[in-house]
């Protein structure tokens, strides 16, 4: 029954998401994966580095299921918004979705209750399933920052384009600088994101400089 819920939801078949699933359940270990991303570095580096991310919350308890390995390992992605960039120091930063009661509940529901009937979040929607339309309630797609961040780079290339082919991750050759300015200027990045990851590397350099610079 998850199967067929799984496949109406990535819109795929029962026979695929089975073979995935038990490929994932018997020939592989619950551990979750945090894959690196080597988008627009320099090659030299990512295979000189070969460093694979560790956190102590990626170390599953004996038992546990690869559903709920990722359902943790998440965790540790919001936590840059939580903490990150000081915001701590202007305002005073409070995150109920995120308070203590609320993820040990989440924690605590089995993983494929997340996908039932076909639907993602399926058990948030049955939670306000009174109190929204069914155009919201059962809605599949939603808008995303894509097009802004795409607008972003088109108007700043010339200023990204120096930044980062005359920054500190060019210095170090941390940063494959033909494939970055290739990517800069692409036009109508809708599909392969390139956009979203030179804005990323943006982030690194001028952390960068904001270090170097105290």
């Amino acid at each position: 029954m998850t199967a067929a819920e799984i496949a109406d939801m990535a819109e795929t078949s029962i026979i695929r998401c089975v073979a995935l699933a038990s490929r994932r359940a018997w020939l592989r270990n619950p551990q979750y994966r945090w894959k690196p991303k080597a988008d627009l570095l320099n090659r030299d580096f990512v295979n000189r580095s070969g460093v694979q991310f560790a956190h102590p919350w990626l170390d599953v308890p004996v038992g546990e299921l690869p559903g709920k390995a990722a359902h943790i390992a998440y965790l540790i992605q919001i936590q840059n918004h939580l903490e990150g960039f000081r915001r701590e120091t202007v305002l005073p930063m409070i995150n109920p979705l995120m308070s203590q009661p609320i993820i040990e509940t989440c924690l605590r529901i089995p993983s494929w209750f997340f996908c039932m009937e076909g639907e993602n979040r399926s058990i948030v929607r049955k939670a306000f399933k009174s109190r929204l339309p069914d155009s919201i309630l059962h809605r599949r797609t939603k808008g995303g920052p894509d097009g802004f961040l795409q607008r972003l780079v088109e108007r700043n290339r010339s200023k990204i384009r120096d930044m980062l082919l005359g920054g500190h991750l060019a210095a170090v050759n941390l940063i494959d600088r033909s494939s970055v300015e290739a990517a800069i200027e692409l036009e109508g990045d809708g599909n392969n994101h390139m956009h979203f990851r030179i804005l990323e590397l943006v982030d690194v350099e001028a952390w960068v400089a904001a270090v170097k610079a105290q």
